[in-house]
């Protein structure tokens, strides 16, 4: 009875106008934002590695120069698109993808295609993701509002029940049918994304890792379009008539897409601000300066380290030193500016935190509140991503000028910046490599997210399976 049931709500979903309108329109939306983040993703990855072997090239080709003018030059490091970023770009358009190296300082990512946009669009880029969030629920709404409501004033819906079938076997009879019908929608976008996946396998990742994200992704959609079915369902099944089961649905798609996650966003950010970029500098440079405490300058905290290195090597001024004393100090301050970042960073990052978990809150009104950290998670295109690349990129740095001051303070001589190494010492400077977040953590990560879209999913259709038994108890009276 239940594939019956589907079978007809197929061929009667597929024969109205309005809903093969709407399915076209959509489907070339998907096949669009996916092509042009399947090409966007590769030539992302392609522009990376062309510039971090370039970036290289430029780093042994300088001559001989001062370890600490190497320093200051820097190198470049670059981030990774992330595995599914063709889906879901997440936050990769506003962080930027470059980290500049260099000495006593933790540089922010550059290269945000944000910046270089004449405009910001309200939804943010057409990409897989916009679609699914957005638009499918949209589509479900289109086609489903009128499964119960119509059928009703149609006076088919007395004759349905008066036959005998289980209210159940018609709630999911329908629900199949409509999966069956968004399934023909979606199909393509399951196909293609794996296709990319695996021809970006041999680059990039790891093509079993990224396929199993895949499917983690998409059974997070999945359960938040089922919950979408379920509500759709319930109201339709509730309403008096279709118009005001579609005005119905139509207010709640806008709530909840909309006003929800915006409200969100806006709330967190007023509980948790974010400083701004010159408050985060002027903060880390005041810590530079006095010290974290406010009462330990630089010249105070170089005098035991003098007076360590006088004791050890048995000499009262720091010309009879036989190490360059200009190398000690660079290291000390390096050391203690890590603090400083390090310090300054983690209150930066405990901020977001917070504001991720105030958003989490709202998700128990909108569905799509959880599936959007969920679905950048999972591409790898999440704050966490970015911070553990971040995080990664300034480890380097710290390896990487440790190595310079080092190869100073052993060859070079005191307030003598005329010393010069060359390409012996760039060649020794070791290739960036991070390997992203891997996907069991961040699956736990997510596991709240993961059991709010579940319950939004058992609620949905526990309200459809009241409202229709409702609906038939007052069919048949």
């Amino acid at each position: 009875m239940i594939t019956t049931i589907a079978r007809r709500e197929v061929v009667d979903t597929w024969r109205e106008g309005r809903v093969r309108i709407g399915a076209g329109v959509l489907l070339a939306l998907l096949l669009l934002s996916l092509a042009v983040g399947i090409q966007h993703w590769r030539t992302v990855q392609s522009a990376h590695d062309i510039a971090q072997a370039k970036d290289a090239e430029i780093w042994r080709a300088q001559g001989r120069v001062n370890p600490h003018s190497a320093a200051h030059f820097g190198r470049y490091v670059f981030k990774d698109a992330g595995p599914l970023a063709f889906v879901d770009e997440g936050i990769n358009p506003y962080v930027g993808s470059a980290v500049l190296l260099e000495a006593h300082t933790q540089t922010p990512a550059r290269a945000r295609p944000a910046e270089d946009a004449a405009f910001v669009p309200v939804f943010g880029e057409l990409t897989a993701a916009l679609v699914l969030q957005m638009l499918v629920p949209l589509l479900i709404v289109l086609v489903a509002f009128a499964a119960f409501s119509g059928e009703r004033e149609n006076g088919t819906f007395r004759q349905v029940l008066s036959t005998g079938v289980r209210r159940r076997s018609l709630v999911l009879g329908k629900a199949l049918g409509l999966t069956v019908a968004l399934t023909m929608v979606l199909l393509p976008l399951l196909v293609i994304g794996t296709a990319a996946l695996a021809l970006n396998q041999s680059d990039h990742g790891d093509g079993a890792a990224d396929v199993a994200r895949l499917a983690w992704l998409g059974l997070a959609y999945l359960l938040y379009f089922g919950a979408w079915v379920g509500v759709t369902l319930a109201v339709s099944a509730a309403a008096r008539s279709s118009r005001q089961a579609l005005v119905v649905l139509l207010g709640l798609w806008l709530v909840a897409s909309l006003l929800v996650p915006r409200l969100a966003v806006d709330i967190a950010d007023r509980v948790a601000p974010v400083p701004s970029l010159l408050a985060f500098k002027q903060a880390i440079s005041e810590d530079m300066k006095k010290g974290i405490s406010g009462h330990d300058p630089e010249d105070v905290r170089l005098e035991p380290i003098k007076q360590k290195l006088f004791k050890q090597y048995g000499v009262t001024r720091i010309q009879d030193l036989p190490i360059n004393f200009d190398g000690v100090e660079l290291a000390e301050g390096e050391r203690y500016g890590n603090e400083v970042l390090d310090r300054q960073y983690a209150r930066l990052w405990s901020i977001y935190e917070r504001q991720g978990t105030i958003q989490g809150f709202f998700a128990t009104l909108s569905p799509l509140v959880a599936l959007r950290p969920l679905s950048m998670t999972l591409a790898g295109t999440d704050l966490t991503a970015h911070r553990q690349f971040t995080e990664a990129a300034e480890q380097h740095r710290r390896a990487f000028i440790k190595q310079l001051n080092d190869y100073h303070t052993a060859n070079g001589k005191f307030d003598d910046w005329s010393f010069t190494a060359g390409p012996d010492l760039w060649a020794l400077a070791p290739a960036f490599s991070h390997e992203g977040s891997a996907l069991l953590p961040a699956l736990k990560s997510q596991a709240g997210h993961f059991a709010v879209l579940a319950v939004w999913f058992a609620g949905a259709w526990a309200l459809a399976l009241f409202a229709i038994r409702r609906a038939s108890t007052e069919a048949l009276a």
